[in-house]
């Protein structure tokens, strides 16, 4: 297959939509191109599946770890365990709460705790503390 092949173009509106659609496409083709930038398999730490990463990070972890988009590093790393405001998706990534100011949530619009100063109401909502139900 000739590279321009391999390139794909992912024009999504949320940045880590993208991302996560670049770290798909990487695992099955190799490449993949954001806007103007292209990212290609390279090695990769510990934890990542066939040693394999780009300047997005890992692609894939180990069984036992998650893939998390870690905003401090800039790429995505394995971890052990997803941190506060994030679940575990079926396939292994961690992703974040779309609940606001949830701390702890065990999928997209489950909070199960929220942050200091919140609590969780009737419908999983976190609210000031003030507030009751």
């Amino acid at each position: 297959m000739n590279h321009w092949q391999k390139v794909v173009f992912i024009t999504e509106e949320r940045t880590y939509m993208r991302a996560m659609l670049c770290w798909r496409l990487l695992a099955l083709f190799g490449i993949c191109t954001l806007a103007t930038t292209t990212w290609a398999l390279e090695a990769c730490p510990a934890n990542c599946v066939d040693s394999e990463c780009s300047a997005l990070g890992c692609v894939q972890c180990d069984e036992g770890f998650y893939l998390y988009p870690d905003p401090n590093a800039g790429k995505s790393v394995c971890i052990e365990s997803c941190p506060d405001g994030y679940y575990t998706n079926p396939v292994s990534w961690c992703e974040e709460c779309e609940t606001v100011n949830c701390a702890v949530c065990s999928d997209e619009y489950t909070c199960t705790e929220c942050k200091p100063g919140y609590e969780v109401n009737k419908d999983g909502d976190c609210v000031f503390s003030s507030y009751r139900v």
